[in-house]
C-alpha cells in the first residue's frame, strides 16, 4: 500500500469513525521535512480536534515499516480461529529493518530484538542484507543509521529503561535489571547488529 493509498484509507475509515464516536473532526497528512519518509518508511500524522474548542488539536505521528517476508506464513490459532502471520525469523528480522529504517528508533524494537534474538536464523545476516536491497537502501543509508545509533546510545538506553519499567512484567523486568538492565540490553543488541548480522558490511 502506497503512502497515498494509506492516507485515503485513513481518511475514509478512521477519521469518520472518530467523528462518529467522539464528535471530533480530523485529517491525515504525510510528514515533510527532517521527519519525512526514509526509503523504507511511510511517515504520517493523524490530527483530531473538536470544532468548538480552540487549541484542542491532538496530533498523532506514526511510522509504518513494511515487513519483507522470505518464509511461508505461519498458522496461529486462537480459540479455534486460524490466523496467518509471519514466521518468527521474518518477525525478528523486521525489528532489525525497523531499527535501521525508522527516523525515530522505538525502544520496544530494541528490547524485542534482545528478547527474541534466538529466533534469528543461521543465515539471517544474508537475509537481512537482501531485505535492505529489496527496500532500495543505499550503503550510506545504513552507515548513517549505524552512526546515529552510536551517537544517540545514551538516549536509547534511557528509553529502554522506561520500557522495562512500564511495559514488562515485574518479574521479567527484575531479572533484566539484575542482569545489567538497559545498558546490557543495548550492548547485546549492538553485538547482534554489528557482529552477528554485520550490517556495516552492507552494499546494494
Amino acid at each position: 500500500m502506497s503512502t497515498t493509498e494509506l492516507q485515503e484509507f485513513l481518511r475514509g475509515n478512521v477519521v469518520p469513525e472518530i467523528r462518529r464516536q467522539l464528535g471530533h473532526d480530523g485529517d491525515v497528512r504525510g510528514v515533510a521535512g527532517p521527519s519525512a519518509d526514509s526509503p523504507a518508511v511511510c511517515s504520517l500524522e493523524l490530527a483530531f480536534y473538536p470544532t468548538a474548542t480552540v487549541g484542542s488539536r491532538i496530533e498523532i505521528p506514526f511510522q509504518i515499516t513494511p515487513i519483507p517476508c522470505f518464509d511461508r506464513p505461519t498458522v496461529r490459532t486462537v480459540a479455534g480461529t486460524v490466523f496467518l502471520t509471519t514466521s518468527d525469523a521474518d518477525m525478528i528480522e523486521s525489528k532489525v529493518v525497523a531499527i535501521i529504517c525508522r527516523r525515530f528508533v522505538q525502544a520496544r524494537d530494541i528490547l524485542d530484538l534482545f528478547l527474541f534474538q534466538s529466533t534469528l536464523k543461521g543465515d539471517s545476516d544474508t537475509r537481512v542484507l537482501e531485505k535492505f536491497r529489496g527496500l532500495s537502501l543505499s550503503a550510506k543509508d545504513v552507515r548513517d543509521r549505524l552512526g546515529h545509533l552510536d551517537d544517540m546510545s545514551s538516549v536509547h538506553i534511557r528509553e529502554v529503561d522506561q520500557i522495562i519499567a512500564s511495559q514488562v512484567e515485574p518479574s521479567v523486568g527484575s531479572n533484566l535489571l539484575t542482569a545489567g538492565g538497559a545498558p546490557m540490553i543495548w550492548e547485546a543488541v549492538m553485538d547482534v547488529i554489528l557482529n552477528r548480522l554485520r550490517l556495516q558490511d552492507y552494499h546494494p
